[in-house]
Protein backbone atom coordinates (compact mmCIF):
# COMPACT_ATOMS: atom_id res chain seq x y z
CA UNK A 1 0.00 0.00 0.00
CA UNK A 2 0.78 3.73 -0.62
CA UNK A 3 0.74 6.41 1.61
CA UNK A 4 -1.94 7.92 -0.25
CA UNK A 5 -4.73 5.17 -0.06
CA UNK A 6 -4.60 2.47 2.44
CA UNK A 7 -7.55 0.14 2.88
CA UNK A 8 -8.03 -1.95 5.98
CA UNK A 9 -9.52 -5.31 5.36
CA UNK A 10 -10.91 -5.97 9.07
CA UNK A 11 -12.77 -2.31 9.07
CA UNK A 12 -14.21 -3.61 5.58
CA UNK A 13 -15.35 -6.56 7.28
CA UNK A 14 -16.90 -5.01 10.21
CA UNK A 15 -18.78 -2.89 8.11
CA UNK A 16 -20.18 -5.94 5.93
CA UNK A 17 -21.50 -7.15 9.19
CA UNK A 18 -23.24 -4.15 10.18
CA UNK A 19 -24.91 -4.43 6.83
CA UNK A 20 -25.73 -7.52 7.32
CA UNK A 21 -27.25 -7.02 10.68
CA UNK A 22 -29.05 -4.20 9.35
CA UNK A 23 -30.49 -6.22 6.54
CA UNK A 24 -31.51 -8.93 8.86
CA UNK A 25 -33.68 -6.12 11.40
CA UNK A 26 -35.09 -4.98 7.92
CA UNK A 27 -35.93 -8.34 7.59
CA UNK A 28 -37.55 -9.18 10.43
CA UNK A 29 -39.38 -5.48 10.33
CA UNK A 30 -41.28 -6.54 6.98
CA UNK A 31 -42.56 -10.10 8.30
CA UNK A 32 -43.90 -8.27 11.55
CA UNK A 33 -45.31 -5.42 8.71
CA UNK A 34 -46.61 -7.94 6.99
CA UNK A 35 -48.23 -10.06 9.51
CA UNK A 36 -49.77 -7.03 10.95
CA UNK A 37 -50.88 -5.65 8.28
CA UNK A 38 -54.60 -6.13 8.19
CA UNK A 39 -56.81 -6.21 5.60
CA UNK A 40 -59.07 -3.06 5.16
CA UNK A 41 -62.42 -5.19 4.13
CA UNK A 42 -65.13 -2.64 4.83
CA UNK A 43 -62.91 -0.62 7.23
CA UNK A 44 -63.61 2.28 4.99
CA UNK A 45 -67.19 1.39 4.51
CA UNK A 46 -69.58 -0.30 2.06
CA UNK A 47 -70.13 2.87 -0.32
CA UNK A 48 -68.27 3.02 -3.65
CA UNK A 49 -65.82 6.06 -2.49
CA UNK A 50 -64.79 3.68 0.75
CA UNK A 51 -63.85 1.04 -1.76
CA UNK A 52 -61.37 2.98 -3.53
CA UNK A 53 -59.86 4.45 -0.40
CA UNK A 54 -59.68 0.33 0.68
CA UNK A 55 -57.93 0.01 -3.17
CA UNK A 56 -55.78 2.94 -2.44
CA UNK A 57 -54.89 1.26 1.16
CA UNK A 58 -54.11 -2.07 -0.35
CA UNK A 59 -51.52 -0.23 -2.86
CA UNK A 60 -49.98 2.22 -0.75
CA UNK A 61 -49.23 -1.50 1.86
CA UNK A 62 -48.10 -3.44 -1.42
CA UNK A 63 -45.61 -0.20 -2.28
CA UNK A 64 -44.61 -0.11 0.99
CA UNK A 65 -43.82 -3.95 0.77
CA UNK A 66 -42.05 -3.91 -2.73
CA UNK A 67 -39.81 -0.62 -1.55
CA UNK A 68 -38.83 -2.68 1.92
CA UNK A 69 -37.92 -6.10 0.00
CA UNK A 70 -35.63 -3.71 -2.63
CA UNK A 71 -33.83 -2.01 0.32
CA UNK A 72 -33.20 -5.48 1.78
CA UNK A 73 -31.49 -6.43 -1.47
CA UNK A 74 -29.39 -4.12 -1.73
CA UNK A 75 -28.44 -4.82 1.58
CA UNK A 76 -27.63 -8.05 0.59
CA UNK A 77 -25.82 -6.56 -2.66
CA UNK A 78 -23.59 -4.54 0.05
CA UNK A 79 -22.63 -7.18 1.91
CA UNK A 80 -21.70 -9.52 -0.94
CA UNK A 81 -19.24 -6.33 -2.46
CA UNK A 82 -17.55 -5.57 0.98
CA UNK A 83 -16.78 -9.27 1.94
CA UNK A 84 -15.85 -9.46 -1.99
CA UNK A 85 -13.50 -6.89 -1.91
CA UNK A 86 -12.34 -7.89 1.82
CA UNK A 87 -11.22 -11.14 0.51
CA UNK A 88 -9.60 -9.17 -2.68
CA UNK A 89 -7.39 -6.86 -0.19
CA UNK A 90 -6.52 -9.55 1.90
CA UNK A 91 -5.45 -11.91 -0.89
CA UNK A 92 -3.61 -8.73 -2.56
CA UNK A 93 -1.68 -8.05 0.99
CA UNK A 94 -0.79 -11.53 1.34
CA UNK A 95 0.53 -12.11 -2.37
CA UNK A 96 2.32 -8.06 -1.87
CA UNK A 97 4.03 -10.07 1.79
CA UNK A 98 5.22 -13.14 -0.41
CA UNK A 99 6.67 -10.95 -3.19
CA UNK A 100 8.76 -8.21 -0.61
CA UNK A 101 9.89 -11.97 1.57
CA UNK A 102 11.59 -13.60 -1.70
CA UNK A 103 12.76 -9.91 -2.59
CA UNK A 104 14.35 -8.66 0.80
CA UNK A 105 14.60 -12.22 2.64
CA UNK A 106 14.91 -12.42 6.13
CA UNK A 107 18.01 -13.59 7.49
Amino acid sequence: MTDLVSVDPDRLEQLALQFQKAGKDLAEYINRYTQNCSETDTGYGTLPVGQTAADQHAQSNQDMLTALHELHRRYEEQVYALTAATAAYRAGDDANKEVVSRLHPIP
